[in-house]
């Protein structure tokens, strides 16, 4: 699968990079540039059959772990999963988590297998937990690392292939070709200063060699190189070889004669390297001029589809958002619905319970006993009340007797 076709289906992922405006930093760059190459390496082992098919994960992309993610519990899955299948390469049994999961138990388990077979470990759980970053990518770089050497794979020299692009392509001087127009013209801009240069008069030679050269250094830096190196360009009389100049002079006398010797044959070698530099930039704008008038269609095609794609990005995110709202209500209404059927339970339990007609029964039937109880002690009160009532009558009618009696035996 190529890089094209890599970043196609990378791209649909719900786990699509954000958006970001601006102009990206150094470490950005890094970490796209560390992601790439890990991207690379996963085709080396052939990620794309042993991985992607079997677990059904789509091919990644060359930013998917360099940059946050809309959906970060999608990218920190993929993460952990492509980890449980490279630690199967050094011989260590690490099952794929879960997505629902815990990340941080996930996080601190993965930093036990890095230590367990030996590769740096000593990262934060919370930038594992991110599924993202420059941690992740050089945990996935050692793993990967680890992996290639455990397989016993070794890179070998690089073999160039042959083309089948035809050496004299036809040319259309009428092409628009900015790109080879803007190397022509540099190509030339350099050439032009390379004669300039070599063009120049003896006598402006002469005049360039005799102007006063203007030092742009600074004179204290001038002083402070003067008394690091003074010292050691110190020399004793006994080291003095004042016949030395004459050694220089014939030294210079028999290299001169060496160069004067090689000079025909170098400029000639020159000459040719020159001629060849020359024939092989004609057969590479000849290259170009075929590879882009072959590749003109296709071109005009890979625009057309980047516009429907883009359109496609578009549309697929304002359904996301659509969906993400949806969502959203469709929550709101169970739990609304949770709470009504709460409540026509408690209802419901509250209509088929029997026990308060029991509790009922069971206290008019202690009304009744109380009442019987009640009804019996009232009738002896007034048994009691009715008894005390006739002794007390018979008591006063006899005493009205005894005072009748009295009163006749006084009379």
């Amino acid at each position: 699968m190529s890089d094209d076709e890599n970043v196609g289906t990378g791209e649909e992922m719900a786990a699509a990079p954000k958006k970001r405006g601006g102009v990206a930093t150094a470490s950005e760059l890094n970490v796209v540039q560390e992601n790439e190459k890990v991207l690379e390496k996963l085709k080396l082992i052939n990620y794309e059959s042993f991985f992607c098919q079997q677990r059904h994960f789509k091919p990644l992309t060359r930013t998917f772990f360099a940059m946050p993610s809309n959906n970060p519990n999608e990218q920190f899955h993929y993460f952990t999963s492509l980890v449980s299948w490279l630690v199967h390469f050094l011989g260590r049994n690490f099952p794929p988590p879960s997505q629902f999961d815990d990340p941080t138990a996930t996080a601190g388990t993965i930093l036990q297998e890095l230590r367990a077979v030996n590769l740096p470990s000593d990262f934060p759980p919370n930038k594992i937990r991110q599924g993202h970053g420059e941690v992740v990518v050089m945990v996935l770089d050692s793993l990967l690392e680890a992996a290639l050497e455990s397989s016993g794979f070794k890179f070998g020299r690089p073999v160039q292939r042959v083309d089948d692009y035809d050496d004299e392509a036809p040319q259309d001087e009428e092409a628009e070709l900015g790109d080879e127009i803007e190397d022509d013209m540099g190509v030339e801009e350099e050439e032009g200063l390379y004669m300039e240069q070599g063009a120049q008069s003896p006598v402006e030679e002469e005049k360039r060699q005799m102007e006063v050269i203007e030092s742009t250094i600074d004179p204290k830096d001038w002083l402070l190189e003067l008394e690091r190196v003074g010292p050691l360009l110190k020399s004793t009389a006994q080291e003095i070889d004042h016949k030395e100049w004459r050694t220089h002079l014939e030294q210079t006398k028999t290299e001169k004669e060496k160069i004067s010797k090689v000079l025909p044959e170098t400029q000639g070698s020159l000459q040719q390297l020159s001629t060849e530099v020359e024939e092989a930039l004609k057969e590479v704008s000849n290259r170009e001029r075929g590879i882009n008038e072959r590749f003109e269609h296709q071109i005009k095609k890979y625009s057309v589809h980047k516009e429907e794609m883009n359109e496609s990005k578009h549309k697929y995110e304002q359904s996301a958002e659509a969906v993400n709202n949806l969502t959203n209500n469709l929550s709101t209404i169970s739990e609304e619905l949770d709470d009504v059927k709460n409540q026509m339970d408690d209802r419901g339990n509250s209509m088929t319970d029997t026990s308060p007609v029991v509790k009922m029964k069971k206290a008019v039937s202690q009304v009744k006993s109380d009442t019987k109880q009640m009804d019996l002690r009232i009738g002896v009160v007034q048994h009691v009340l009715l008894h005390a009532r006739i002794s007390r009558s018979n008591d006063a009618t006899a005493r009205a007797e005894r005072d009748g009696r009295v009163s006749d035996e006084d009379i």
